[in-house]
């Protein structure tokens, strides 16, 4: 890389960090994500300033080009669920009065007025205005007040571009426009997976963390002379929460070990692999999530193809419903490029023969990746999961399946869980805990002066070896 590009991808990544910094409330009514979708694009001039960051052919190649344009890019993201139509691009008008910073209801009541007379608002399901002045930032999202335009009384979904030479940047239109949808700002992630994000960290791996991302690694490409950053794919479980996933592209792994065929997420070969699997937290809503990328579609600029982990987590007004996604794996700053984030660019990607293991002293997963396909028939990486299971609080030292198991402990102390079928389990020694699960279960602690036992659903046979026993 040269250290001219180098120069001007990194000017232009502190741009676009502090681009976005709309984050939609869970209780607004965002534009519908499926179906067609119909944007106006305003041009609006602040009193007293004349600069035309942009113009009407430059609008409609943006979201019209066959190649790059955003009715491509997210038809391609949501598997042809999602038909983004730009209905029109009003040229320049000047707003009665500039709006105040970092108010986009103000914004959106000024923009909107100044092309009252040109735009019939009442065919439109959101809006896209790009201001010759500056907002504070870019934002996307609903308007928190109800605005009435040629009696379409509502909250509008809109994307907000600031004034400035970002204003022709592809992927900071995307990221306005996801928000619009309602995706929230993406986060970086810690190795341990529990950091949501509140360090401030970004992931390369999602158009809502850093919409420049693929870009600004030392050995990604260009930025486009026209297009500047093109978007890549945002994540797997923001697409399933869109609407954009068949019931058989998720598969939600179960306690005990599974191998599945994970599809690419850009341009998926194969229609009934799943998409995104889930690892879910027992007793909560939030989880883990696996996707696999490959660089293929508008995912083509990544650097590399692999298996990414997400962390799921609520918000505020989500009352424990999972709202937005980070990026699980090593984020060690002296890894390329240091800039003084927190990267996870090439850490976070597992590949084949890797694995990443979660560990929390109560709940345990591995997530292996064994071997890459990339065919006509299929792009797509194998992947094992195994889920640790838990006996009265604690993760099992020994793990039945779903059929009838024999299971014998050790002489030390042992966690031992049946899962399902008919199980005889048997402690042995120590003071073992002993989880029967669904079925006819035997359960005997045998030595030890302690042992729990707990026969789970069923007609189950505790015998004098459990000094305490337990109900499901």
């Amino acid at each position: 890389m040269t250290s001219r590009k180098l120069l001007a991808i990194i000017a232009l990544g502190f741009v676009l960090l502090a681009a976005a910094v709309s984050q939609p409330d869970a209780t607004q009514a965002n534009a519908p994500s499926t179906g067609q979708s119909d944007w106006a694009v305003l041009f609006c001039r602040f009193p007293g300033n004349s600069e035309e960051l942009i113009n009407v052919a430059d609008a409609q190649d943006f979201f019209n080009n066959p190649t790059l344009g955003l009715a491509k890019y997210f038809a391609e993201e949501s598997y042809q669920k999602l038909d983004v139509n730009l209905v029109t691009v009003s040229n320049w008008a000047t707003m009665a009065s500039a709006p105040a910073n970092f108010n986009t209801d103000d914004a959106f009541s000024k923009c909107s007025a100044a092309h009252d007379a040109a735009v019939n608002f009442s065919s439109l399901e959101a809006v896209l205005m790009v201001f010759n002045g500056s907002l504070g930032s870019n934002f996307g999202g609903t308007t928190f007040q109800t605005f009435a335009l040629d009696g379409e009384a509502r909250n509008w979904p809109f994307a907000m571009i600031s004034g400035g030479s970002q204003g022709k940047d592809l992927a900071l239109w995307a990221h306005e426009m996801h928000h619009a949808y309602g995706l929230p700002d993406g986060f970086g992630q810690g190795p341990d997976g529990n950091d949501g994000g509140e360090d401030g960290s970004f992931t390369w791996w999602d158009p809502m963390s850093f919409p420049c991302a693929m870009y600004f690694h030392p050995d990604g490409p260009d930025i486009d002379p026209t297009y500047k950053c093109i978007p890549g794919h945002t994540r797997a479980f923001y697409k399933d929460r869109l609407g954009w996933l068949d019931a058989g592209q998720r598969y939600t792994a179960t306690v005990g070990t599974q191998t599945i065929q994970l599809e690419s997420l850009a341009k998926p070969r194969n229609t009934t692999n799943p998409r995104i699997a889930r690892i879910n937290i027992p007793g909560l809503s939030v989880g883990f999530t696996v996707e696999a990328r490959f660089r293929r579609g508008f995912d083509a600029r990544q650097l590399k193809d692999g298996v990414i982990l997400g962390r799921t987590w609520s918000c505020f007004s989500c009352n424990g419903v999972p709202f937005f996604v980070t990026t699980v794996g090593d984020t060690d700053p002296a890894t390329p490029p240091n800039t003084g984030f927190t990267p996870d660019y090439e850490d976070a990607l597992l590949q084949a023969g890797e694995s990443y293991t979660f560990n929390s002293g109560t709940f345990s997963f591995t997530v292996k990746v064994n071997s890459r396909t990339n065919t006509t028939a299929s792009s797509s990486f194998n992947v094992t999961i195994t889920v640790q299971g838990t006996c009265e609080g604690l993760m099992t030292t020994k793990i039945g399946g779903p059929g009838n198991d024999v299971i014998n402990g050790t002489a030390g102390v042992d966690v031992i869980a049946g899962l399902g079928g008919n199980d005889n389990l048997r402690g042995f020694g120590g003071n073992d805990k002993l989880c029967g699960g669904a079925g006819t279960d035997t359960l005997d602690g045998q030595a030890g002066d302690a042992d729990v036992c707990n026969g789970g659903v069923g007609q189950d046979v505790l015998k004098p070896g459990c000094e305490i026993k337990k109900a499901p």
